[in-house]
C-alpha cells in the first residue's frame, strides 16, 4: 500500500508484530519486547518516525555491542515514598521506563505526587509515551532525560548539551490530553537523520557547521557540528535545567560522560526524570477534566492569524495522526524499510532475496 511520502503503508499492528520478534531475535525476553514494541509503535502511530521502528537499527547495535543489559535487575537505591531513585541496571530504556512511570503513577494514587529519577539507564523512546500512561490514568506529569552532547549552548559552537526531550501532560475530558513532547534542541537528532536518508536541505534553524555557521546541509552535523537550542537563549536554559533534574539530581552521566552507540560505540548512562500528580487530590477528576475542555474550546476557538485555519494544543495534531494511522497505516521510509530488512536478515528472520513487504506479511 503506498503512503505519504512515496513510503510503504503497513498496519500499526503487523508492524508491532515485527518490531517485537526483531527484539526477542536480539535477546530481550518476551514480555520486555511486549512493552518496548508498544513504546515504538506509539511513536510512529504519532508521527514521530524518529523514534518508532527506526530506532531499531541504534538498539540493536548498542545490544550487540553489550552496550545495553538485556536483562536488566532495577534496583531502588533510596525511597521516600513519594520521593525514589532507581538505578535501571543499564537496561533498555523503553523496557525500564514504562515500569518506572508505572510505579510513580500508583505512588501517585498513594500519596498526591511521586517523582522517581533514574540512573544508569539508556534512550526511552518518546518522552509523551509516559506522560500520556499519565494523562491514561487521571494524573498530571512531567517527563524528561538527557542525551549525549549534540547541541551547542547559547553562543558556542562546540556540542556540550543534549536535545535533552521533556514532555508534560495533563488529561482532559472529551478532547485529546494534552500532552506537551518537545526536544530542547530545535529539532532532534532523529530528524537529522531522516533529512539525510531522504536526500533533503534542513531549515538553517536547525543546525551549525564545525566552524559555527547556519547550514542546511544535515550531514554538517556529522562532519562535527550542532544542533541549535531551541529559541536561542531560552531553549538554552531549559535544556540545562532538564539537565540538572535529570542527570544531576539522580548522579547519571551528563555531557561528555555520556555514550551513544552510532556515534562512539559507549554505554549511555543518561538519567530519566518522571513526576506525577493525582489531580483528584486537589479536586474531583471530571470537575478538572470539564475545565481543561472549556479551555481547550477557549484556545481552540480564538480569533486566528491572517491565512491560518486552525489553532491547535500541544499533543492535538499527534493524536489525529494516531487516528489517521490506525487506519491506513503506518508510512515506513524506504531507508528505514532496507534497514530493518537488514537487520532481520542478520538474525536469519528472512532469506536474502525477501522484500520488505514480504517480511512484514509473514512475520507480522
Amino acid at each position: 500500500m503506498s503512503s505519504e511520502n512515496g513510503s510503504s503503508a503497513v498496519s500499526h499492528d503487523k508492524l508491532k508484530n515485527l518490531i517485537r520478534t526483531i527484539l526477542r531475535e536480539l535477546g530481550i525476553p518476551e514480555e520486555d519486547a511486549e512493552i518496548a514494541s508498544n513504546v515504538l509503535i506509539a511513536a510512529d502511530l504519532r508521527g514521530v518516525d524518529s523514534h518508532g521502528v527506526a530506532r531499531l537499527k541504534v538498539y540493536a547495535k548498542a545490544l550487540r555491542l553489550g552496550l545495553i543489559n538485556k536483562n536488566p535487575q532495577m534496583k531502588v537505591l533510596k525511597d521516600s515514598t513519594s520521593a525514589v531513585l532507581v538505578d535501571a541496571d543499564n537496561g533498555l530504556g523503553i523496557v525500564t521506563a514504562p515500569r518506572i512511570m508505572q510505579m510513580c503513577i500508583e505512588r501517585a494514587r498513594e500519596t498526591g505526587t511521586c517523582t522517581i529519577g533514574t540512573k544508569n539507564t539508556n534512550h526511552f523512546g518518546i518522552a509523551g509515551y509516559y506522560t500520556m500512561m499519565a494523562a491514561e490514568q487521571g494524573m498530571l506529569s512531567v517527563c524528561s532525560a538527557n542525551t549525549l552532547p549534540l547541541t551547542a549552548p547559547f553562543g558556542g559552537r562546540e556540542r556540550m548539551l543534549g536535545s535533552d526531550p521533556i514532555s508534560i501532560g495533563a488529561p482532559a475530558g472529551k478532547y485529546d490530553d494534552f500532552i506537551l513532547d518537545m526536544a530542547t534542541a530545535t529539532v532532534a537528532l532523529g530528524k537529522i537523520e531522516i533529512a539525510i536518508r531522504n536526500k533533503q536541505r534542513i531549515p538553517e534553524d536547525w543546525i551549525i557547521s564545525p566552524e559555527g555557521r547556519k547550514t542546511d546541509d544535515p550531514n554538517d552535523f556529522f562532519r562535527g557540528g550542532a544542533l541549535l537550542p531551541m529559541a536561542g537563549p531560552k531553549g538554552y536554559g531549559l535544556a540545562v535545567m532538564v539537565e540538572v533534574f535529570s542527570a544531576l539530581l539522580v548522579g547519571a552521566g551528563v555531557g561528555k560522560d555520556v555514550g551513544y552507540a552510532l556515534l562512539n560505540e559507549q554505554r549511555e548512562n543518561i538519567g530519566h526524570f518522571m513526576t506525577a500528580i493525582d489531580v483528584s487530590k486537589f479536586r474531583p477528576l471530571e470537575e478538572f477534566k470539564a475545565d481543561v475542555d472549556k479551555y481547550y474550546e477557549m484556545i481552540k476557538h480564538s480569533e486566528r492569524a491572517e491565512g491560518v485555519k486552525e489553532i491547535f494544543l500541544p499533543g492535538e495534531i499527534e493524536a489525529r495522526t494516531t487516528r489517521q494511522r490506525l487506519e491506513t497505516g503506518i508510512p515506513v521510509n524506504a531507508v528505514v524499510a532496507g534497514d530493518v530488512l537488514e537487520l532481520a536478515k542478520s538474525l536469519g528472520l528472512c532469506e536474502e532475496r525477501e522484500a520488505f513487504q514480504d517480511l512484514i506479511d509473514r512475520v507480522g
